[in-house]
């Protein structure tokens, strides 16, 4: 199973790339935008960006925990020889151009794309700010939902509680639970893949089924995986705990409810068009048009966390699947 992880995920070391880190397959599964100079990917542009652009030092330095997870292939950087980036230009360059999404320049100060070292300063500023400047975030969240759904990868993101989310979500094609644990290293989430490694691999066939199927909630089989899934996690949790996790007291088990459903593409457009309508008294003839964007749609998976301990015997009992 390949899917898309925003690098904001990776950043928050979210539920959602928690999941997404345990869920995708071994060969690059789990793509995701990589930040680099724009001049190009090479050790000498790299070197180049760190001695002239300190933020994206800094930068690089929060995301030392995901080294494992780049060397064993869990994390990709690009989908048949595709990158992300190519569709934030787009997108940013449309921000620029489209009529109806002229409101939305009232947000953006500056072109993300005005010059490389701009670029790179002001994306590895923003993942460690978890997307404060909308210059920023509007564009690379736009493009990666386009990025996704053009390479038919289900992205996987964190729930939104907003009306306006409410509103644009579509019906749900599969629910599941799934355990994972949060703020773990990327050795741990090797090791992890490696315990649960039969047990993940029926989660991701039963998953891929009903995905392709659109069967309502998934069948009985997506049910059944998730609670393998669980159960051995349970089992298998003590002895994580006794080793490398007792020693990392900000990582702690979870359970969180997935749902997959059909993505609108430019729901994060909507999404920021929708709160600037509802934040902003515009005059009628700036308020937002419908843009000129090319409707596709692609998959999401809404990761929700649950308040639950995973300790508790309820949750041996109880199925949260059904």
């Amino acid at each position: 199973m390949r899917l898309f992880i925003s690098p904001y995920e990776i950043s928050a070391r979210s539920p959602a790339a928690m999941l997404a880190l345990l869920l995708a397959d071994s060969a690059g599964g789990a793509v995701t935008l990589l930040p680099r100079p724009l001049e190009g990917e090479g050790a000498e542009h790299v070197g180049a960006a760190l001695r002239t652009i300190p933020r994206f030092g800094q930068f690089m330095d929060t995301w030392r925990w995901t080294q494992p997870l780049w060397n064993e292939g869990v994390l990709s950087r690009a989908e048949r020889g595709e990158s992300p980036l190519d569709d934030v230009r787009d997108l940013a360059r449309r921000l620029g151009g489209d009529p109806g999404l002229a409101g939305l320049r009232r947000l953006i100060q500056q072109d993300l794309f005005e010059s490389p070292e701009h670029f790179l300063d002001s994306l590895s500023r923003d993942l460690m700010r978890g997307g404060a400047d909308p210059s920023v975030c509007i564009p690379m969240n736009a493009g990666f939902e386009r990025f996704a759904a053009r390479m038919g990868l289900p992205m996987v993101q964190t729930a939104r509680d907003s009306a306006i989310a409410d509103r644009l979500a579509r019906p749900a094609v599969g629910r599941f639970s799934a355990s994972i644990l949060l703020g773990a290293e990327g050795d741990i989430l090797l090791s992890m893949r490696a315990d649960l490694a039969a047990e993940l691999g029926r989660l991701r066939a039963a998953l891929s089924a009903a995905l392709e199927s659109s069967a309502r909630n998934g069948g009985p089989e997506l049910g059944a995986a998730s609670r393998e899934l669980n159960e051995a996690f349970r089992e298998r949790l003590a002895g994580w705990s006794r080793g490398e996790l007792g020693e990392l007291g900000r990582v702690r088990p979870a359970l969180v409810l997935v749902t997959a459903r059909p993505l609108g593409v430019h729901e994060a457009l909507m999404a920021a068009l929708g709160t600037l309508l509802r934040t902003t008294d515009l005059p009628g003839d700036s308020r937002p048009q419908s843009p000129d964007l090319v409707p596709q749609t692609g998959l999401v998976l809404t990761v929700r966390p649950t308040p639950w301990d995973l300790s508790s015997p309820i949750l041996g009992v109880c199925s949260l699947d059904r």
